[in-house]
């Protein structure tokens, strides 16, 4: 039996694709002049911001994923102030923090406070030489964000833009080359514009495949996101010996069982499930599971995540008390790590409500519903 439409959609919220991957370039060595006296102090202060500074970006990233946004804007404005008071030494400090806060608030979907971040970043970044690999990564972000806001064609100029800065500064074969083509397949694929997609998917591949080698856990975004439009188009014979590879690489890089594996599996997993293959499916997702738990504990994200596809697979197989089961303890996980009103939490919901639908408890049905409408509602007004 396939899997059904609503099913299929809360598979794909939980192996989400994390687009808009950047590769480390190598870093420029300058020659450093030699320290004078009377700069000791500053840099003491420079120092000491620095510090401040890394130890408010993890209270920020927690504040946002609990979408505590009143308590985030005024910490984010204390990481720009901080930032500014160096400024004036370098105002490329500026810009990497305001581009950091942006890149925080793009993630959580708060698309409305990262642009002007990002423009203003941008900015900076161009008065200090327009095409530079700087101004890229500031681009390349910014596409991504159009792109989750659904502006497909600012996304593409952007993101053009890129391909041309790093073509020419890095040359046509470097990662970060082979990345900016991959983000616009990324953005292709989400427009269904797969034949355009599919060759730039494998130039990037291949771009990566000859800077890394082939069995490097790098190529792991190309294989897979490759992979998932395969899958889309029903290719899944392709689609399979792609996620195959991806969870060969990870076993032969770092043991055969790690951590890494689990989205692998999670990938495998869904694909049987979209074919009603559903003792392959299970047997996959309870391995990424157990992987979760051994690796990450119990209350990781990753094994809410593995909770909620097991939840599907189990609803579409009708073993309903087992399907709700699985997602309420997904929820529980996803409600106290990530905050009650996450984007996950609401996939989440909406598999519960499916189930209590088809249970005919009418009550829980509409209190779900009103839940993650609510959810989705707060992230919409949000992204504007």
């Amino acid at each position: 039996m396939g899997i059904e439409h609503g099913s299929r959609r809360r598979i794909a919220a939980a192996n989400r694709l994390y687009d808009g991957v950047m590769f480390d370039g190598a870093t420029d060595r300058h020659l450093q002049k030699p320290i004078v006296k009377a700069e000791v102090s500053q840099m003491g202060a420079e120092i000491r911001i620095t510090g401040e500074l890394d130890s408010i970006y993890p209270e920020l990233e927690s504040l946002l994923r609990k979408r505590d946004f009143t308590r985030a804007a005024t910490l984010a404005q204390r990481c720009l102030d901080l930032a500014e008071t160096t400024g004036e030494r370098d105002p490329s400090d500026v810009a990497q923090h305001l581009h950091k806060v942006a890149d925080l608030c793009s993630v959580h979907r708060m698309y409305a406070q990262a642009e002007p971040l990002y423009r203003r970043a941008l900015t900076i970044r161009e008065s200090l030489g327009p095409e530079t690999t700087a101004v890229g990564a500031t681009l390349s972000a910014l596409g991504t964000m159009y792109q989750g806001r659904g502006q497909f064609a600012q996304a593409e100029e952007l993101h053009r833009r890129v391909i041309a800065i790093f073509s020419k500064t890095l040359g046509p074969n470097h990662p970060s080359t082979a990345a900016s083509l991959f983000n616009i397949a990324n953005l292709y694929q989400a427009q269904a514009r797969y034949s355009e997609a599919e060759p730039l998917y494998k130039d990037a591949l291949t771009i990566a495949e000859k800077a890394f080698g082939p069995d490097n856990p790098n190529l792991s975004n190309f294989l897979t996101n490759l992979a998932s439009m395969y899958r889309k188009q029903g290719r899944n014979a392709e689609a399979e010996n792609l996620y195959t590879r991806d969870l060969e690489i990870w076993q032969k890089a770092r043991g055969p069982e790690n951590p890494y594996m689990a989205t692998s599996l999670n990938h495998l997993g869904a694909l049987q499930l979209a074919q009603g293959h559903n003792d392959i499916a299970e047997s996959l997702f309870k391995r990424a599971l157990a992987i979760r738990v051994k690796f990450q504990g119990a209350e990781h994200p990753g094994v809410a995540m593995c909770l909620s596809n097991l939840g599907v697979l189990y609803e579409g197989h009708g073993r309903l008390g087992e399907a709700k089961s699985s997602y309420t303890r997904a929820l529980a996980i996803a409600e106290k790590v990530l905050g009650p009103n996450h984007a996950e939490v609401a996939v989440i919901l909406s598999g519960l409500a499916s189930v209590s639908r088809k249970n005919g408890d009418v009550e829980s049905t509409i209190f779900l519903e009103r839940r993650v409408a609510a959810i989705r509602a707060a992230q919409s007004q949000t992204a504007e």
